[in-house]
């Protein structure tokens, strides 16, 4: 069996769904399938917008209409008669839900936990139904699936955690009687409580539903069909000469993804991991193309660095002179809110936190909530980047002492330098100001990743 994941740019489009038919197609005529769907692209984001706007008292005028033409969308004829209408009739009761929560978040002028899950949900909830008549209109056996029937998650943290035991269980006892040789086609994204109300996961909740299911079913390997020809050497936005690596290990690719690969996030590689899955990243625009397999076993490869990424990061400087705890009292506010520090630095009385700069806002209001009856400073450094350089088959040490050398050749100051060091991965990391950032991402990759490649074809 295998488990295929389709993003937001592969379902957006009606020739993009002609695209996913032939993929579809075609795994299933070698052996059974499941499909993952996340929302059309840009959905998840008019939905949290709406959120905000109801918030502020005005719900979106004409949401509901313009989702309801985006998902009917048939250029090419496809849908007409009886699968438009079944189309038409299941996307129907979640529109009149969504106008209806948002009406409610208006009146209420906030968003409960509840209502803003089932508001997020609403852009697979809509994606899965179109894709299922897409496929049966080309004679494939299609049948949607709710992620909230499957997925059995722990709401009882900053970030809702999949239970993996009991998500098993429930896949075995919900898929026997549904699968009789249909292609299942799931919604991403979407979980349920242990009271059965929906939850949404986070991010990177797609792929990760793609994983867990996966390990659920024991699948034979994962497949995320997304825009790009696998994972990069660097990022090709920054870095024109950047290359595809066709094998990375499980351990690589979290790595890059800490640090701002467009790559699976570090949690949803785990379920896969455990259970030594192969993850392969296809392009939907190009399926001939062979994409990025990751695995847990790595071919041999000489002393290299294999590729070099880069994330936006921020730092908190907190100073007591008064001999305050700052520290227990800061990771303790870390811990609750379950952000991942790159670096906690302290003293008996300073400490400095330094982190994704998506993540600050939310780590700064939960430390100066942590802090308000302290004499303890809180002070705020942005416009930092974080550029890593993944080793393969070479001690990132090494690396380490060659990152500074390299930057100080373009004249660019390291602010901080430090070895990433966890169970399966190690990085080397230059923390320099965001200006600088892509210089030094393009000089990196031309100074030690391409040397190596160079170095190691000869």
């Amino acid at each position: 069996m295998k488990i295929l994941k389709f993003g937001g740019t592969s379902v957006a489009r009606p020739e993009r769904l002609e695209k996913l038919a032939g993929i579809v197609g075609a795994a299933r005529a070698k052996g059974p399938v499941v499909v993952v769907i996340s929302a059309l692209g840009g959905v998840t984001d008019q939905l949290i917008g709406a959120l905000q706007s109801a918030a502020c008292g005005e719900p979106p005028v004409g949401l509901a209409r313009e989702l309801r033409r985006r998902h009917l969308e048939d250029p090419s004829g496809r849908l007409e008669g009886a699968e438009r209408k079944r189309l038409q009739a299941e996307i129907d009761p979640w529109l009149r839900e969504l106008e209806r929560l948002l009406d409610g978040v208006a009146l209420l002028g906030e968003v409960p936990d509840g209502v803003r899950h089932r508001v997020l949900a609403t852009g697979e909830r809509l994606s899965v139904p179109r894709v299922v008549s897409w496929l049966r209109s080309h004679g494939l056996d299609a049948q949607g699936v709710d992620g909230t029937s499957l997925l059995r998650v722990r709401d009882d943290g900053a970030e809702p955690e999949v239970d993996v035991r009991r998500t098993r269980q429930q896949v075995l006892e919900a898929l026997s009687g549904l699968y009789d040789g249909k292609i299942l086609v799931v919604t991403g994204f979407l979980g349920a409580d242990e009271k059965g109300r929906t939850v949404t996961l986070g991010r990177g909740a797609s792929d990760l539903s793609a994983t867990v299911l996966a390990a659920a079913l024991d699948a034979d390997g994962v497949e995320i069909w997304t825009d790009t020809d696998g994972v990069f050497t660097a990022d090709p936005r920054y870095v024109a000469e950047a290359q595809p690596l066709r094998r990375l290990n499980y351990g690589e690719t979290a790595a890059l993804a800490r640090y701002g690969a467009k790559v699976l996030h570090p949690r949803t590689l785990a379920p896969v991991a455990r259970n030594r899955i192969p993850v392969s990243i296809r392009s939907t625009f190009q399926p001939a193309l062979p994409g990025t397999v990751i695995t847990e076993v790595e071919e041999p490869r000489e002393a290299s660095a294999l590729a070099v990424s880069r994330v936006a990061v921020s730092r908190f400087e907190l100073g007591s002179a008064s001999g305050v705890g700052v520290s227990s009292r800061a990771l303790a506010a870390v811990e609750r809110l379950g952000v991942e520090l790159f670096t906690a630095r302290h003293s008996s009385c300073r400490l400095s936190l330094t982190l994704r700069a998506d993540e600050a806002d939310s780590l700064e209001w939960e430390l100066k909530r942590e802090m308000r009856d302290a004499p303890v400073s809180i002070h705020r450094l942005d416009d930092l980047s974080a550029v890593a350089v993944v080793p393969a088959r070479m001690a990132a040490a090494s690396l380490l002492g060659e990152l500074p050398k390299a930057l100080d050749r373009l004249g660019i100051p390291v602010d901080d330098l430090y070895l990433d060091s966890r169970e399966d991965s190690q990085v080397a990391v230059a923390v320099i100001e965001a200006k600088h950032a892509d210089r030094a991402t393009l000089f990196l990759h031309e100074a030690l990743v391409r040397a190596s490649a160079a170095r190691n074809a000869a």
